[in-house]
């Protein structure tokens, strides 16, 4: 295995991990950004220079023929999550894949099946929220027995419209408000997250899936703006998950009842996470946590891809973020969607 990982990201269009990666593998001592693709040629090549990266590609085929890159961050648009992902483990390549992993349960099972077939290391991104300092600060108190057994959650993001946003070159990613590109909008956007951190919280799989979707404030979009679940799992405890665009600004909130306690989180308005429970936690005490930015060396996706590093370069497994993680992820989500279009809570694992 290299001592130093040499990194190519291939595709720009989810731009916020792109480029968050590689700002994380900038400053991580055991990995090096050797190549950008994208068919956008021009950005690519704006970004490769901007990057102080070796080589541009316009072609993502050409590039996983390169055999002095070691690992891809695949950041395409979703519709291309499943093909680029078999030619990266086909040519010999580790992979960091977006989120969601795929758009339906036959392209994550299909990717699975080649990663398996190369014995290459395959991450799946929905497990971003596993590395926010105040996150992992919850599951550590969850594993110190604070707050007893976890019972009943709520957990919500809500973000300004992604097309509202630009990259560093004006680019809109309006791909993802194509129903034909993605398999969901505001909900599948961030639903994913919440289900992998809830399933890590809970220790347990999530049983079945009440959700409603619509559109709040964008009326005219092909997809929706904004959606609810109600989770529950299989262990019994219960979750309320919100997920929109609807947002001026970021907001971020967790709450979590145990059979002994309750922590709380909000962010960025009170970068602090609160805690009630057992022995030291009688009356409430808050911990002051990072809250990472989106951009720069030590930004949003950095944990990810520092754990990813450590993986390829000590030729082991990742065991978060894990493909299984990836299609149990867009199972649920899914799952949520069949859902809201029938009215009916749908069940899972049967």
């Amino acid at each position: 295995m290299p001592e130093k990982v040499s990194f190519g990201i291939l595709g720009l269009n989810h731009w916020w991990w792109a480029f968050g990666c590689a700002d994380a593998i900038r400053v991580n001592p055991n990995a090096e950004l050797l190549a950008i693709a994208d068919l956008d040629g021009e950005r690519a090549q704006r970004a490769a220079k901007d990057y102080g990266v070796k080589k541009c590609f316009i072609d993502y085929e050409k590039a996983l023929k390169d055999p002095e890159i070691d690992a891809v961050v695949i950041t395409t648009s979703t519709n291309l999550h499943a093909k680029v992902a078999m030619r990266a483990f086909e040519s010999g390549k580790d992979v960091m894949l977006n989120k969601p992993m795929a758009r339906t349960l036959d392209e994550a099972e299909n990717i699975l099946k080649a990663a398996e077939k190369a014995g290459a290391k395959l991450m799946t991104l929905q497990c971003g929220l596993n590395f926010h300092p105040a996150y992992r600060k919850v599951k550590e108190l969850i594993d110190e027995g604070v707050v007893g057994k976890p019972m009943v959650a709520f957990a919500k993001i809500n973000v300004p419209l992604p097309t509202l946003w630009t990259d560093q070159y004006g680019y809109l990613a309006s791909w993802i408000l194509d129903p034909s590109i993605v398999p969901g909008g505001a909900f599948m956007d961030h639903l994913v997250y919440h289900i992998d951190l809830l399933r890590w919280y809970f220790g347990s799989e999530v049983k079945s899936i009440y959700a409603e979707i619509g559109n709040l404030k964008y009326k005219d979009l092909k997809v929706e703006d904004w959606g609810m679940g109600l989770l529950r799992f299989k262990d019994d405890g219960m979750a309320s998950v919100t997920d929109g665009w609807t947002a001026t600004a970021l907001e971020m909130e967790l709450q979590l009842s145990g059979t002994e306690g309750a922590i709380l989180f909000s962010a960025p308005r009170r970068p602090q996470v609160g805690v009630i429970g057992r022995e030291d936690y009688k009356a409430w005490t808050f911990f002051t946590v990072e809250e990472p930015p989106i951009s720069g060396p030590r930004n949003l996706y950095a944990g990810a891809l520092d754990y990813f590093v450590e993986c390829v370069v000590e030729d082991k497994m990742p065991t978060v973020g894990t493909g299984s993680d990836g299609r149990a992820a867009l199972e649920v989500s899914l799952a949520g969607y069949e859902s809201a279009k029938t009215g009916k809570r749908v069940s899972l694992g049967k």
